[in-house]
């Protein structure tokens, strides 16, 4: 049976998406809170997220919330918190099987939304801030998250070369804020942001079931209709604005292996293009950078690009050994020019198109998968399935001398905007 999907407005600035795909056995609801990324407001948001995830006033600690998830045949709450662009987008989901394969004809889904919402709207408080123990463990759990980012040391190489790629954008900022925003948290200023951001907040709701659930969709609605909402007009892309000058910096740390990312910027808006040229480029096993300045001459431990639609920006990272680091930078650009010259053979095309179809063949396969799909459908503008996306793909390849002067002049427009580089110390 083929997928049904709806999205819809349930108030201003809240959209509800309903997704039915009848191989599924378990129900997923997933709110998104979706604003703009702020220094003062990060990492509050990602403690608060924290916060109602494991607790409500019903259940107040994850002890609690557990067992009762557990009588409901193991469902399950989780967050999530992520960066597109400009954007701090947070997440809190319920999963449950469906009611059909309760024993007792219980309404498991019904109950796990009732509870979810009570995480949401009925947060454990002490006064006007957030139960301290509860709160004391998230923030811990904060904390330890920024310190996994910065023993991440590749991770780590990009979030920091970020800050200088978008100098002066929210884009700088890690989706869970610096150790210094992170320690200034309390429980009262994260109970604080958490309730403006109900308010102020872009809302995506996302139900994946087998079957429609007009009940849920109901819950929700009512549960919303208690906020005074005034939301703020968010942009899903927004591009970085091009150095007059590239600039370079250069961070030594302790290190044993230096990272160097360089930052390219585009004006092209066309992301199916500028996806196809990332594959080829540095995307995949095929490309040029990782058969070419990996492979072929061994100047790094690896070398790979990435393209940041929301931003505009392709980003290149590598592993180099400090004597390299000249020339695998060097061989970088040697490689886009290449790009550019149109220095590239159809079986190059032809393995970055069977990638990008890859890419996208196992999309329902999950219901997050779907929520991800959805996801980027609102952000991109597009209404399509992932087979329409898959076969608008291989069309592009119908006229192959006109895609190949498409790809070299995508390539001519990616200009150098940024190099980093995490420098191993002298001796390391």
């Amino acid at each position: 049976m083929p997928v049904s999907y709806l999205r819809e407005s349930l108030a201003d600035g809240i959209a509800y998406t309903s997704i039915v795909d009848e191989k599924f056995k378990t129900n997923l609801i997933r709110i998104r809170l979706i604003t703009p990324l702020r220094m003062e407001t990060v990492s509050d948001h990602a403690v608060a997220l924290g916060v109602i995830g494991v607790s409500n006033r019903e259940y107040p600690d994850l002890s609690a919330l557990t067992a009762r998830l557990n009588e409901l045949y193991g469902a399950n709450i989780g967050v999530d918190i992520a960066r597109r662009g400009d954007l701090q987008i947070l997440s809190v989901s319920v999963s449950a099987i469906d009611n059909r394969f309760a024993l007792e004809g219980e309404d498991i889904t019904g109950e796990a939304v009732r509870i979810l919402l009570n995480c949401v709207f009925d947060p454990n408080l002490e006064g006007n801030a957030f139960g301290e123990e509860v709160f004391r463990s998230r923030k811990k759990e904060l904390l330890d998250a920024v310190e996994a980012e910065i023993n991440n040391k590749r991770g780590y190489a990009l979030l920091q070369a970020q800050k200088t790629v978008y100098a002066g954008e929210p884009a700088m900022l890690s989706s869970y804020g610096t150790r210094e925003t992170a320690e200034a948290v309390t429980a009262e200023t994260a109970y604080a942001a958490y309730k403006r951001l109900l308010e102020t907040a872009q809302i995506e709701i996302y139900s994946v079931s087998a079957a429609p659930l007009p009940q849920v969709k109901e819950q929700i609605r009512t549960a919303f209709a208690a906020i005074d909402r005034h939301p703020e007009q968010i942009a899903y892309t927004a591009a970085s604005p091009l150095k007059p000058e590239p600039k370079t910096v250069i961070d030594p740390m302790d290190v044993g292996q230096s990272k160097l990312v360089m930052g390219f910027k585009t004006d092209v808006e066309d992301i199916h293009l500028m996806r196809l040229l990332n594959a080829m480029f540095g995307g995949t096993v095929s490309s040029k950078l990782f058969l070419n300045v990996r492979e072929k001459l061994s100047l790094c431990y690896y070398c790979a690009s990435n393209y940041i639609d929301s931003k505009r920006t392709m980003l290149v990272d590598s592993g180099v050994e400090l004597a390299n680091y000249e020339t695998t930078r060097d061989e970088i650009l040697r490689q886009l020019d290449a790009l550019r010259s149109g220095d590239f053979t159809d079986e190059e095309m032809d393995s970055a198109l069977l990638s990008l179809v890859n890419s996208v063949r196992g999309t329902g396969d999950t219901p997050s998968g779907w929520v991800g799909w959805y996801f980027y459908l609102l952000c991109s503008g597009l209404d399509r399935t992932p087979q329409q996306e898959a076969e608008y793909y291989r069309s592009m390849f119908a006229d192959r001398q006109k895609l190949r002067q498409r790809l070299m002049d995508a390539a001519k427009s990616l200009q150098l905007d940024t190099v980093y580089l995490m420098q191993q110390r002298e001796g390391e």
